[in-house]
């Protein structure tokens, strides 16, 4: 087996994060915190950060505090990281391009079936909220 690791799992929601932490510690690795990203929970002791696709890291935020070897991101783009730091402090950035797959699928038939919303005959749920 390779090197142990600590892993700290940020803004995963909890079933994605139970899971993700249940196959590293069966692997061997630490899992150190899991909860939410900020300056007060960000685990400087930790190898690996594994964080949820959409938190922002952007700005100062990885010159105060940040992971020893590598970011994760639960995402398949990275527009939301900020990158400068991460190269300056020697941080590997890896995505995972298949964590959200359904999601993305999903989410593109919602915006192609949008327009034909327009011409239903039900009435929009914003209608049902005002009468009550």
């Amino acid at each position: 087996m390779g090197k142990r690791l600590g892993v700290a799992i940020y803004d995963a929601p909890n079933k994605v994060s139970r899971k993700i932490a249940t196959t590293l510690s069966k692997a061997g690795h630490t899992v150190l915190f899991e909860g939410p990203l900020n300056l007060d929970t960000a685990r400087k002791d930790a190898d690996v950060w594994i964080t949820k696709w959409s938190f922002n890291l952007k700005g100062g935020f990885f010159i105060k505090v940040h992971p020893k070897r590598a970011l994760v991101t639960m995402s398949v783009g990275t527009d939301h990281i900020d990158k400068g730091p991460l190269r300056e402090l020697g941080i590997t950035l890896k995505t995972c391009p298949k964590s959200c797959s359904n999601s993305v699928a999903e989410h593109a038939w919602a915006l192609a079936l949008r327009p034909l919303f327009r011409e239903s005959v039900l009435p929009p749920l914003s209608l049902e909220l005002h009468r009550q």
